[in-house]
């Protein structure tokens, strides 16, 4: 493993297979993820908090993603993210467990994740670490924090956001670290998908930054920074186990498909998205069509459609046909069929525009 001759500090002991056993982890110890799929990295992460007992452990977890974006327990992706970017791109959307703001993953983002008891937990302190450690490895870098505990290099431009997650018994810390990212990307994923004054919600909004990455300021790379962290990481700990993961399935750690399988599905990504309202203004046939929308936990639960190009009937069709509905396209198009049926197609351009406008948003 690229660690072993990486690190002269210690004698590491660097192995393929975690214990069998969970009482058997050592107090301190590295663990690398070699999966690069976010939901099966996030679901890793859950599980060992949920099963490994940190009451007097101490963990830090290295992995890296291909190409995603992961908001916030408490987020919405449609106002955090560019949904249609990421669709053309084949880049995914994921909710994580943990709350705080959005964050884009690619190969040349680092993601480092602290994991203690709950006593233990130690934002601060983490985030300092991080920063001397850089500092102490690359002399050309001058990494410090913000007030928000963030990383900042050059006193300027943002290098790492975390978050956390603490439960009665354990905690975890997570943060990215931006060494090689592809900063363009980065931005035009996390342009949002619904903007303006239209949209009120009261799901928890991203700070919105100016970001560099480490490559930009030092010859850096992303093994030699993974590296670096683990051997600094195990010297402050005394110790000396390394970790490293090919294989994350129930084979290896029991229940992590299950929690794989829940972060994956819609409604976990866009029905945990808490209450917003949105309001829309388009035309039809020359005319004003303005929509109304409160959505909550990705269902629509109310809908108010006007236009004077619509009788009031067809205004109350519209609105009883698509409240209730979760807000993604295959579940608009299969009720717009039917409305276009009901009303003999009477209804088919009003039907055109509501279906482009949820096209858009899943």
């Amino acid at each position: 493993d690229g660690l072993r001759s990486c690190v002269n500090a210690r004698s590491l002991h660097t192995v393929r297979q975690v214990p069998s056993e969970l009482n058997d982890w050592p107090k301190a110890c590295v663990v690398k993820s070699k999966c690069q799929d976010v939901y099966l990295n996030l679901a890793f992460e859950e599980w060992l908090a949920r099963n490994l007992d940190l009451s007097d452990r101490r963990l830090l977890m290295l992995w890296v993603n291909t190409p995603s974006v992961v908001i916030g327990r408490c987020q919405s992706p449609w106002t955090e993210s560019n949904l249609p970017f990421l669709r053309r791109r084949n880049i995914a959307i994921a909710r994580r467990h943990s709350g705080g703001g959005t964050v884009y993953h690619d190969l040349g983002n680092l993601n480092i994740t602290f994991m203690t008891s709950n006593h233990a937990y130690r934002r601060h302190e983490n985030m300092l670490f991080l920063a001397e450690t850089l500092c102490r490895s690359w002399p050309s870098l001058k990494v410090s924090l913000s007030p928000r505990d963030d990383l900042l290099l050059n006193d300027t431009f943002k290098i790492s956001g975390s978050a956390a997650r603490i439960t009665h018994r354990a905690a975890y810390h997570h943060c990215t670290l931006l060494v090689e990212a592809d900063v363009p990307t980065l931005h035009a994923s996390l342009e949002p998908t619904l903007t303006g004054d239209g949209v009120q919600s009261t799901a928890t909004a991203s700070l919105r930054s100016t970001v560099s990455d480490l490559s930009s300021c030092a010859n850096v790379d992303m093994d030699s920074v993974r590296h670096t962290l683990a051997e600094s990481f195990l010297n402050k700990h005394d110790a000396h186990n390394v970790f490293c993961i090919d294989e994350i399935s129930d084979s290896v750690f029991p229940g992590v498909e299950k929690i794989h399988f829940e972060l994956k599905t819609w409604n976990w990504i866009f029905g945990k998205t808490p209450k917003f309202d949105w309001r829309y203004e388009t035309e039809l046939s020359g005319t004003p069509l303005l929509l109304n929308l409160t959505v909550h936990h990705g269902i629509v639960r109310k809908l108010v459609i006007s236009s004077q190009r619509l009788t009031s009937h067809d205004e109350h069709l519209i609105e009883t046909t698509l409240q209730g509905l979760c807000l993604r396209s295959n579940d608009w198009e299969d009720a717009l069929l039917k409305l276009n049926v009901d009303s003999q197609n009477r209804l088919q351009p009003v039907s055109a525009i509501l279906h482009s406008l949820v096209s858009n948003l899943d």
